[in-house]
């Protein structure tokens, strides 16, 4: 009886978080609504990362903080690169998120083959020159590895290292992890010479 009480009460827990969370999203969309739309801001994202790193998860909570993730998989969600256009109301501005496949699946193509699709997609897209963020992801569960150092060694290589200018470096699946977790994640980065070669830019856990 006892550990029936508690289910009950977990379940109603779950459910105030969940109308609490639909509330204020809804009240944003309703806001966003009201504003003028005649001056849209436009930015596009490019998402970068070895297999199972986020990419496409974190593509969905843009378009829907309210999405839920089906878990990870063995192999890339995404075979080829994809465009998606999200739409902010409350700042008036659309997201071009260009999701890409994962580097270093060996499901997939070569990376070098990989890097030329994405690479022919951002030029039939005309926005090749026009990249306002490329997030390079690694995912905390899956651990940083030696692939990862050469994914964003291996992107740079091939587009230049000017990128680095409108890039990040985002570890992804750390919400649940405790602050001193992640404070441990940033020191070991900062301070290993091998990775923080190919990071001269702004990260985010």
């Amino acid at each position: 009886m006892f550990k029936n009480e508690l289910t009950e009460d977990l379940d109603k827990k779950i459910k105030e978080i969940w109308d609490t969370i639909d509330k204020a999203y809804n009240n944003e969309r309703i806001k966003g609504e009201r504003l003028n739309k005649n001056t849209k801001l436009t930015r596009n994202i490019l998402l970068l990362g070895r297999t199972r790193s986020g990419k496409t998860t974190m593509k969905n909570m843009l378009k829907d903080p309210r999405h839920i993730s089906d878990g990870l998989t063995l192999y890339s969600q995404t075979k080829y690169p994809t465009l998606n256009q999200i739409k902010i109301d409350d700042h008036n501005m659309q997201l071009n998120i260009i999701d890409t496949p994962g580097l270093f699946d060996r499901q997939l193509l070569k990376n070098k083959d990989i890097l030329n699709l994405i690479d022919k997609f951002l030029s039939e897209e005309q926005i090749s020159k026009k990249l306002h963020l490329i997030c390079f992801c690694v995912s905390f569960e899956s651990g940083i590895n030696e692939d990862d150092i050469q994914s964003i060694k291996t992107f740079i290589d091939h587009f230049g290292f000017d990128i680095a200018k409108n890039s990040c470096f985002i570890v992804t699946r750390s919400e649940s992890k405790s602050n001193e977790q992640r404070e441990k994640l940033h020191d070991e980065i900062m301070n290993d010479q091998h990775f923080k070669e190919w990071l001269p830019f702004k990260w985010s856990v």
